[in-house]
């Protein structure tokens, strides 16, 4: 069960009527449930931007699993994340929000906080643009820690520039595979990377394509347009660009949020994106 399933089994039948009550009594009005509603002992909210980002800290671990011993990594906060996503889409079904943990227990913090982003209401063409995010996953190359700043920081301008931001992992289901196994820590995105929505999707191919739900929510979105980011810039980067340069998709290659293992070939991978018709761009200069 993945931690989308597990947060929606966790809170559906308690926390989610507790939420929807203190909705109705603020008839729907963020800025006051935020600063009013979400106001007790275990958690507290708080208005950031009124109207549009708002915070939620619990001064402990809510997670049962947590609670009981049963988990204790920290990468078990996705599934508080994805809860707080699912009671948000139960509130506002016509309405997106990002998620994003900004701290919590597990990892090492006094308090557990997540920022809650309600999407602006975006133009038709900025709706067909999207950010993809691969394969920054544990079992990647380590080299990832020199773009991570800038990965966030690309995740952050596509928020504000109403994006879909999507993240693609992959699974190696090879007999004998020892990396990026389903089911492992390996295949989990790392913990550092901000993750601001649910737009997860898992190739098993280096073309990021090739993933038949991925291709399913360009196709619902319309999406024409694509940011690239993650690793490795010399196998899935490279496919992935390729093979959407192909389709006849508009494509934009973040130099500065690209790595891969052999460092030494990242310049003539850059050479070649823009071979095939890619823009080159640098987040810095955004």
């Amino acid at each position: 069960m993945g931690y989308r399933e597990e947060a929606i089994e966790c809170v559906k039948n308690h926390v989610l009527p507790l939420h929807k009550q203190i909705y109705v009594k603020y008839n729907g009005d963020l800025d006051k449930i935020y600063s009013e509603g979400y106001n007790s002992n275990s958690y507290q909210g708080r208005v950031i931007e009124p109207g549009k980002v708002y915070e939620l800290s619990y001064s402990e671990c809510s997670c049962p699993k947590v609670k009981c011993g049963l988990r204790g990594n920290p990468e078990q906060c996705e599934c508080s994340r994805q809860s707080i996503l699912y009671i948000l889409s139960q509130l506002e079904p016509g309405s997106q929000f990002d998620v994003r943990i900004e701290n919590t227990i597990l990892r090492g913090g006094d308090c557990c906080t997540f920022r809650i982003i309600r999407r602006a209401s975006v133009n038709r063409l900025t709706n067909t643009i999207a950010l993809i995010v691969i394969d920054i996953q544990n079992d990647i190359t380590k080299h990832y820690r020199d773009i991570i700043d800038n990965l966030n920081a690309a995740i952050d301008w596509a928020v504000n520039e109403g994006m879909h931001v999507v993240y693609i992992k992959h699974n190696n289901i090879t007999a004998g595979s020892r990396t990026f196994k389903p089911g492992t820590r390996g295949e989990d995105l790392v913990p550092e990377l901000k993750v601001v929505s649910d737009n997860i999707f898992v190739k098993t191919k280096s073309n990021a394509l090739t993933s038949e739900a991925f291709s399913k929510f360009i196709a619902e979105n319309g999406i024409t347009e694509f940011y690239i980011a993650g690793a490795d810039a010399t196998a899935c980067v490279k496919s992935t660009c390729f093979n959407m340069r192909k389709a006849g998709y508009t494509v934009h290659v973040f130099s500065d949020c690209v790595t891969s293992y052999d460092l030494k070939k990242i310049q003539e991978m850059l050479a070649y994106y823009e071979k095939q018709g890619c823009k080159l761009i640098t987040i810095k200069r955004r």
